[in-house]
């Protein structure tokens, strides 16, 4: 899908080709400046697919998935004979949808974690128990700047199968040029 900016305002959902192609920059075709939005990739891109995108002024809501493969990399070593999904990783994909909602408002360049407030994991899952999914309320988005920076601050939560597992406030992450 290639769309221009204005168009990408009014999208609900992306696919993970889509975040892919905002990932290597051939998303837009109206941007004078089509950097793309440096996230990690795969395995260590933590998002399948945004749900729901949601606006409003400089605040907003965005959810995503990610599917819970039984043969991910880390559930080797994370722990062994105790296999459980790293809370490390549940914040890296908040991290990178809070960047996602950072490109969905025009923000070009290299995604960053900036820093949480507050964790608190609740439970923990493990391989093949369904999906996370990641809710995050944007409390503040800073629009980009004329260089395309942008900054949001948001709370969130993760869930598995409806229950919550971690639970976040003032996570931070913002969108740089290189």
């Amino acid at each position: 899908m290639c769309m221009n900016h204005s168009d990408l305002l009014k999208v609900e959902s992306l696919s993970l080709e889509d975040i892919q192609a905002i990932m290597s920059g051939v998303f837009f075709d109206d941007m004078e400046d089509s950097d793309p939005v440096i996230l990690p990739s795969p395995p260590m891109l933590m998002i399948d697919r945004v749900t729901g995108i949601y606006r409003n002024g400089n605040k907003g809501r965005i959810i995503a998935e990610l599917d819970i493969r039984a043969d991910a990399w880390y559930y080797a070593c994370h722990f062994p004979g105790d296999p459980i999904h790293p809370g490390s990783l549940m914040l890296e994909g908040l991290w990178q949808l809070l960047v996602l909602f950072c490109a969905m408002g025009g923000a070009r360049g290299s995604g960053r974690a900036l820093g949480v407030g507050e964790v608190a994991f609740l439970k923990s899952t493990g391989p093949g128990k369904g999906n996370l999914r990641y809710e995050l309320d944007i409390l503040k988005f800073l629009f980009p700047d004329h260089n395309g920076n942008a900054l949001a601050v948001a709370d969130g939560t993760v869930y598995v199968e409806d229950v919550e597992i971690c639970k976040v406030h003032h996570i931070k992450a913002g969108v740089f040029k290189r």
